[in-house]
């Protein structure tokens, strides 16, 4: 494993998938506000898994940057995958939240509702882009 070399057609198939999952994943974002299924399951219990996958997905990050840094590849692409399986779980998980949960809408007003959207949509763009950026 630790003496690959490059793969430009894997590569480029990669990437493709990358911009067609992306826009899946904002075709579902814009969906899941207008359609709400009932599987006869309260996910309410979800969010704090979300926080869990994420911080999950973190700690693989850096201990991915840690093997990388040590030039340890077997290790470093054991905490990507790793990292990439918590996130893959994270999106599940979201997914069947918001399609199965009825809105949270957020009740500030003024200033903090306005730098609420702000940030809102900033992170929901930046989380559905930035796939691709990792190829």
């Amino acid at each position: 494993m630790n003496s690959q070399s490059p793969n430009p057609s894997l590569y480029k198939t990669l990437y493709k998938v990358s911009i067609l999952f992306s826009i899946i994943v904002f075709i579902l974002v814009g969906v899941m506000r207008r359609v709400k299924i009932d599987l006869g399951v309260d996910f309410s219990f979800l969010p704090p898994f979300h926080a869990l996958f994420n911080t999950l997905v973190t700690v693989f990050l850096l201990l991915a940057l840690y093997f990388i840094k040590k030039k340890d590849i077997a290790n470093h692409q054991k905490m990507i995958f790793g990292a990439m399986a918590f996130s893959a779980l994270f999106l599940i998980c979201y997914v069947l939240y918001h399609f199965t949960t009825p809105e949270t809408t957020y009740c500030g007003e003024g200033t903090i509702k306005t730098l609420y959207y702000i940030l809102l949509i900033s992170h929901i763009i930046l989380a559905g882009v930035s796939l691709p950026f990792l190829f």
